[in-house]
This record gives structure tokens, sequence and C-alpha cells, in this order.
């Protein structure tokens, strides 16, 4: 998914995450991740805010709500210690 020597995403990866689910920002959040990047939840798209959660384990502030043929179902991992700052 990360190649973090060259800080690269496989945005390919992202497209399949928002195939199989869709995420809902729980907290207007502004995330900081690496040197440069920065992600505001308010206003992220879902290929961000499924990096923030299956990748980078934001699951206090992103909901994962996968499709099913029956319906939807939330679902609930565990969250990683990442910085963040509350707007």
């Amino acid at each position: 998914m990360c190649n973090c020597e060259e800080n690269l995403l496989d945005l390919s990866s992202l497209k399949i995450y928002t195939l199989m689910a869709t995420y809902k920002a729980l907290k207007k959040t502004t995330i900081y991740h690496g040197t440069n990047s920065v992600i505001r939840t308010a206003s992220a798209s879902q290929e961000e805010l499924a990096y923030l959660y299956d990748v980078l384990g934001a699951t206090d502030v992103v909901e994962k709500i996968e499709k099913t043929k029956d319906g939807s179902k939330k679902s609930k991992k565990q969250s990683k210690d990442i910085d963040k700052e509350q707007e």
C-alpha cells in the first residue's frame, strides 16, 4: 500500500477499499502524517478517509460502513496512535 521510502501511495488499492465500503468522518479533525501531509476529515474524499481508516488506523475519527448484499454493516477495528489536532 505505502512505499514509505518514496512516500507514494498505491491509489488503485485505495479505490478497491472504496468499492467494498463507504467511509464517514465522525469528527472534524486535522490529521498530520509524514512530513508534509495533512488530511482534514471535514473535506476529505472517500479515498483519503479509506487511507485514514485502513492504513493509518484512525478508527476514532473515521467510520467504515461495509457494503453487503443484505445492506450496510458498520465495522470497527482497533485504533492506532496517530498525531491529530481537533478543529
